[in-house]
């Protein structure tokens, strides 16, 4: 929300963190519920370890993307402005 950025764009971009974040979260319980059924200690690591850094990858990777998205939308609109 502190970036600079259009509300509307924002709100994409909101819209876009959650929805990958709650789909990689789905993919994490289940995942993690199988894992527990065969081997604890690996559920353990798994849990700690991998599915945490997945997560906090995936919120980077949306916000990269976002930016990247951020800024054709911004060249795009400058040569419109610029000719009028």
């Amino acid at each position: 929300l502190a970036f600079s950025a259009p509300w509307c764009h924002k709100l994409i971009g909101i819209l876009a963190g959650v929805a990958t974040v709650q789909t990689l979260n789905v993919l994490r319980i289940i995942s993690l519920f199988y894992l527990g059924q065969w081997n604890r200690t690996v559920f353990e690591w798994t849990h700690l370890y991998v599915w945490q850094a997945l997560i906090m990858l995936d919120v980077l990777l949306v916000f990269l993307f976002w930016l990247r998205w951020l800024s054709r939308r911004e060249r795009e609109a400058s040569p419109a402005s610029a000719s009028a």
